[in-house]
């Protein structure tokens, strides 16, 4: 019997399944010549994993971290082997969270109170890693679950050395892997809505100032409020957090990741987040040399492409347009005509040859903007 012969030699850890002989204790004894024919094939599935960095050698044991198993059950190339590791069968349980305290009390803790499933209903269970067991009955947990009480792990841990925008921005990721999972939360994680964004979307609009096109740039953090822009206005200076109040008095908290602050202190530094003709021109370009190298970790690449309804190929950053407004916004951050040179032609042809910048742009090498590590393209 495959689970017999498992259960009789694996144990479950906070770090992931080991798996020891009963009997042999020399070093590497899934290597000897002692093995039994029954045992045989799970070491045999075991060495493979180890050859392929998915299981760990100890000098009296392997290890298959959790991650790992999560990835092999879905990965179809290990489902005929996956019997042999005779896991306990995958179950509906979800954690039922609990938080004591105000976020701004020093001792405020989130922590689970129980479990909850469908088909079993709400119990108390003892937890060995990512297998949960009640009497003989052992179950394994979803993924999210077990990845949501890492978070939960990481917090106790490490509130003590974090301010109180860092813990904000952890109980937001907490909730946010709590409602993945399915977690059963209590009335302040339910009604506390907490956004953490870390990645970033710039609007550019057209717009004018003393008779001169310039471009504004409204930042909108992923899954912020539609208000959030408003609320950015307010403060001279870019915020760890922002509460944003929503239609029925709800409340939103906004806390932005590292990256995504930078790229906010750089348009807060734009005079009323307005950029003129000729670093729109630039901006669009290549962004990047306004907003500086860290910027690539927040924001979304291909919203700096070129259009194809006056300039280049490639979707536009200016969106949500009618076709008139479109070109002429386009003008404004790519003036007709500018630098422009035929692609087709070689460095030989009659024309001189021009710096290519990322989609396609030629600029001259004098007043071509730096771009990060890894961006730099040339072409003929």
């Amino acid at each position: 019997d495959v689970n017999h012969t498992k259960r009789e030699r694996a144990t479950y850890t906070d770090d992931g399944v080991r798996f020891s002989h009963m009997t042999e204790t020399a070093p590497r004894w899934w290597t000897g010549n002692q093995l039994t024919s029954d045992e045989r094939p799970l070491v045999a599935y075991l060495a493979q994993l180890v050859s392929e960095d998915a299981a760990v050698e100890t000098d009296d044991a392997l290890l298959l971290p959790w991650t790992n198993v999560y990835a092999l059950l879905s990965d179809e190339s290990h489902f005929g082997s996956l019997p042999l590791l005779a896991l306990p069968q995958r179950s509906d349980w979800v954690p039922r969270l609990e938080s004591t305290g105000a976020l701004s009390d020093p001792d405020f803790r989130i922590a689970v109170r129980g479990w909850s499933s469908a088909q079993f209903g709400d119990a108390l269970l003892d937890r060995q890693g990512a297998v949960l067991q009640r009497s003989s009955d052992q179950w394994l947990m979803s993924e999210p679950s077990w990845k949501l009480l890492g978070k939960l792990s990481r917090f106790a841990r490490e509130q003590s050395s974090l301010d109180a925008d860092q813990i904000l921005r952890t109980v937001g990721e907490i909730r946010q892997a709590a409602l993945a999972s399915g977690a059963v939360l209590d009335d302040f994680l339910d009604k506390t809505d907490i956004c953490t964004p870390d990645k970033v979307k710039l609007d550019l609009r057209r717009d004018q100032a003393f008779g001169l096109p310039v471009i504004e740039v409204r930042p909108l953090p992923n899954g912020a409020p539609d208000n959030f822009v408003e609320t950015f206005d307010r403060y001279g200076q870019v915020r760890g957090r922002y509460d944003l109040i929503q239609a029925g008095g709800r409340l939103t908290h906004v806390a932005p990741s590292h990256a995504v602050r930078r790229v906010l202190e750089v348009v807060k530094g734009m005079p009323a987040r307005r950029l003129s003709a000729e670093q729109a021109r630039i901006f669009t370009h290549n962004p990047y040399a306004i907003l500086g190298d860290e910027a690539a970790e927040a924001l979304d690449e291909e919203q700096f492409q070129y259009c194809s309804s006056r300039c280049r190929p490639g979707p536009c950053p200016v969106r949500g347009r009618t076709r008139g407004i479109h070109r002429v916004t386009c003008r404004a951050a790519h003036p007709p005509g500018a630098g422009r040179v035929d692609a087709r032609r070689s460095d030989t042809g009659s024309r001189p040859s021009q710096a290519m910048a990322r989609g396609g742009r030629p600029i001259s090498r004098a007043r071509a903007p730096r771009l990060p590590p890894g961006r730099q393209r040339a072409s003929a």
